[in-house]
């Protein structure tokens, strides 16, 4: 690493107390982390190799000792009977991470996600995602490609789409090709083509197959957040996803005003000054539920 670079990082970690306890635990689990055959120096590894695969946050540039971090956070471990490595990937709040995979298939993982992938592919290409992710998939009619998920599996030969899971009512949404979705509860299938988009409502036990904005729904993939005259309580299910935090509307006068809005590259602090802008509110940080209450603000 440069020395201007340990320096900016070293900056950052004095004014970031989370930073700061990520690197330790990181230093930790980099220290008592096994020896093995593939530990090598820097001069032999080929990062050119795609197998290896790569990522990116989106949300911040990268320096020199916050990629080393990254890579640490991937844990690898051996499948049962394998000798297949697999890679798990987890994203904070508010951050984006773009992955290429064994196959080159392209990944971007939403905030709070994680996803799971093998070092390489044979027969059959596969991941295993908890939250939200946009895939464009390489092309192989050889082998299809496998989302899996609690509750369903997505199944493609190459295609764009994105699967989110994070709340009751899972959606997968496709931009381009077809998939076939896999209910693990009752062995349905379900194909979708281009604009289509398939709600699991795992409460209601209720599945809803319907068309949707392509460029409202996927914004997000650019790290670009797009409310378009949502009720309040609705747009709340869009902007907990795309931060990774809870929101909570403490005022029930206020569920249903309407807010339309487009934030491009706003951090949480800017985007809650924004809001509060906007839609004249007060947003408060409540310790004891982990969330952000919204307060509507009384004209006197």
């Amino acid at each position: 690493m440069e020395p201007e670079d340990r320096l900016v990082f070293e900056i950052e970690l004095s004014v970031d107390e989370e930073l700061l306890k990520l690197f330790r635990d990181y230093k930790t689990i980099w220290q008592l982390y096994p020896q093995t055959e593939f530990d090598q120096s820097d001069s032999e590894i080929d990062n050119s190799s795609p197998a290896r695969g790569w990522y990116k946050k989106l949300s911040k540039p990268i320096l020199g000792l916050a990629a080393v971090l990254l890579v640490v956070v991937v844990s690898l471990h051996f499948f049962k009977g394998s000798n297949s490595l697999i890679h798990q990937i987890t994203t904070a709040k508010n951050e984006r991470i773009r992955i290429l995979l064994p196959d080159s298939s392209e990944v971007v993982l939403n905030s709070k996600s994680s996803i799971e992938y093998p070092d390489s592919y044979d027969e059959i290409r596969e991941v295993t995602l908890k939250g939200e992710a946009y895939f464009k998939i390489t092309k192989d009619k050889q082998r299809p490609f496998i989302v899996h998920n609690n509750g369903f599996d997505v199944k493609v030969l190459g295609t764009s789409f994105s699967v989110n899971t994070h709340t009751d009512q899972k959606k997968i949404s496709l931009k381009e090709g077809k998939v076939e979705v896999l209910i693990k509860d009752n062995n349905d299938k379900i194909t979708l083509n281009p604009n289509e988009q398939l709600l699991l409502d795992t409460n209601k036990n209720r599945v809803i197959k319907r068309n949707f904005n392509v460029h409202t729904e996927l914004s997000w993939v650019d790290n670009l957040l797009i409310l378009e005259n949502l009720p309040f309580k609705e747009a709340l299910t869009k902007i907990d996803s795309f931060y990774g935090v809870r929101f909570i509307i403490n005022d029930p006068h206020i569920q249903q005003q309407r807010i339309t809005g487009a934030f491009k590259d706003q951090n949480l602090e800017d985007f809650i000054s924004s809001l509060e802008f906007i839609t004249n509110v007060k947003v408060i940080y409540d310790e004891a539920c982990s969330c952000y209450l919204i307060k509507a603000i009384k004209n006197d």
